[in-house]
């Protein structure tokens, strides 16, 4: 008996229906009776490239290798050897392994190929070459369509954007919704702005992609939000109405305006980009520090070292409800030097005197961004410099500019352009104490916040370190009061 297995494979299946995979096998089978062959096994891979540049992972084909290893089969039939792979070296792995087994391979379109023989084996190579320059020429082809459509401010395509695209029709032949990119979704909208002006104030992207799974808002594909893809999302230059591509070092660059409209200024966007790229930038990596306002921010006097919240137990480790307290890091059975105090005592006490720093005029005045800065003249700046960019760059194709020359004035332009940049970042940041110390009841503002923005405020103003407490009970103390003691929590202001 000749036993012969299939492989059949397509690369892109949108609709998921698989058609693609069984016109191929309905082919195969056909051939396989031609040649008299008895089918023992038939594997697809559906949806999967076959390309070198693709990452998903063909398992139909990996376990189709491992049973020819094994000698299950005499033969393998595809419908074209671009089906079976188009990787160059995958074809090389066919040849010892087809000397040794005497496996023939046979295709629908281009007939069949023997491994055994010197021809055969040429044959094998010559169309592996072939099928991966068609794959590099279309990849070639699809990138300058996109940096053509990049150019002239156009989508480029892929998967709905977060923030545009609403449904305007259904397709008539598939019954997809039919999606326009080019326009907004205003309830999205809303939320990038609101998400970009609370990253600039210095709220987390945690905190904020809980927020909005909690009312219910996902991203463009249906799932819940996660910090990661939040800042993904933020860090677009879509957002601010710009385009941007891949230089040949792999960096981003604004190339272009497009003609959809923006949701948030540039200034705002790239005020954004400042601080999610900021490599100083604190992050909480852990419950605790995104529920207790101290941890991972309060530092111990004794050390110096950031304390944590750790919920008190008791002789048997058990916990003891609603008793949490601030620890550092350092302080032991053993080594009680270091600082210990309960969190809600530490927390109140903080909350109350930054609220009233906050309400002093001249504090308040002091955080404020500078009103002298002439933003539209420096949006123009910026457009004239960009626009000086381009220019070189037409010049040094025309052959009007040598590539030293060119080098020079883009190194020139860049630099004067990132000043401009920064200074409207700076135009954009007005800091954490935006609409908190500026609203008509700041302790209302402050208890509205999340943890990670009241400790962005925390940060821009004042250290906060905790003092072991004195032995005994402290300084006008009062029956029924607690031992704590207020004047143990230092504040060093910045300002």
């Amino acid at each position: 008996m000749r036993r012969a297995a299939i492989y059949c494979r397509i690369s892109s299946d949108r609709e998921g229906l698989a058609l693609g995979v069984t016109r191929q096998e309905e082919d195969c089978r056909e051939l396989a009776r031609r040649h008299g062959y008895t089918i023992v096994r038939v594997f697809k891979d559906n949806d999967t490239s076959a390309s070198r540049h693709s990452k998903k992972p063909r398992p139909e084909f990996t376990e189709m290798m491992q049973l020819a290893e094994a000698g299950q089969f005499d033969a393998i039939i595809s419908w074209s050897t671009s089906r079976l792979t188009r990787r160059p070296l995958e074809h090389e792995r066919l040849i010892p392994l087809f000397e040794e087994h005497k496996i023939l391979i046979h295709t629908v379109k281009a007939g069949d190929h023997d491994y055994t023989t010197a021809r055969g084996r040429r044959r094998a190579r010559e169309d592996a070459a072939r099928d991966a320059e068609e794959v590099e020429e279309a990849a070639e082809r699809s990138r300058r369509q996109k940096i053509q459509a990049a150019m002239a401010g156009e989508w480029r395509g892929g998967r709905r954007p977060y923030g545009y695209g609403p449904v305007v029709g259904t397709d008539a032949k598939s019954g997809a919704p039919i999606i326009d990119c080019d326009r907004l979704e205003p309830a999205e909208a809303a939320e990038i702005r609101q998400a970009t002006a609370a990253v600039i104030a210095g709220a987390s992207l945690r905190s904020l992609a809980a927020d909005m799974n909690a009312r219910g808002c996902l991203t463009s594909t249906g799932k819940k939000w996660t910090g990661a893809e939040l800042r993904r999302v933020l860090l677009r230059a879509r957002n601010a109405g710009l385009i941007e591509i891949k230089d040949d070092n792999g960096a981003m660059k604004v190339v272009a305006k497009a003609k959809w409209p923006k949701i948030v200024n540039e200034e705002e966007w790239q005020a954004a980009v400042a601080v999610l790229s900021d490599p100083t930038r604190r992050t909480n990596h852990t419950n605790s520090a995104q529920r207790w306002l101290g941890s991972g921010l309060y530092r111990c006097a004794v050390c110096g070292d950031t304390v944590r919240a750790t919920q008190v137990r008791g002789r048997r480790g058990e916990p003891r409800s609603g008793l949490t307290v601030y620890r550092c890091r350092k302080t032991t059975m053993r080594d009680r030097e270091h600082v210990t105090k309960r969190v809600d005592q530490v927390d109140d006490l903080v909350s109350r005197v930054v609220v009233g720093w906050m309400t002093q005029p001249e504090a308040l005045a002091a955080l404020r961004p500078s009103s002298d800065v002439d933003v539209p003249l420096l949006r123009a700046e910026a457009t004239s410099l960009r626009r000086r960019l381009d220019e070189a760059d037409h010049m040094f194709a025309a052959g009007e500019l040598d590539r030293r020359r060119l080098a020079k004035i883009s190194s020139e332009v860049r630099e004067k352009l990132k000043q401009v940049e920064l200074r409207l970042t700076e135009a954009a940041s007005t800091g954490p104490l935006a609409g908190v110390a500026d609203a008509a009841d700041v302790g209302a503002a402050w208890s509205a916040l999340d943890v990670s923005r009241q400790q962005a405020i925390i940060e821009a103003i004042c250290d906060v370190e905790l003092h072991p407490s004195r032995k005994g009970r402290p300084p006008g103390w009062q029956p029924g009061q607690p031992y704590f003691d207020p004047e143990t929590v230092v504040f060093r202001w910045r300002r």
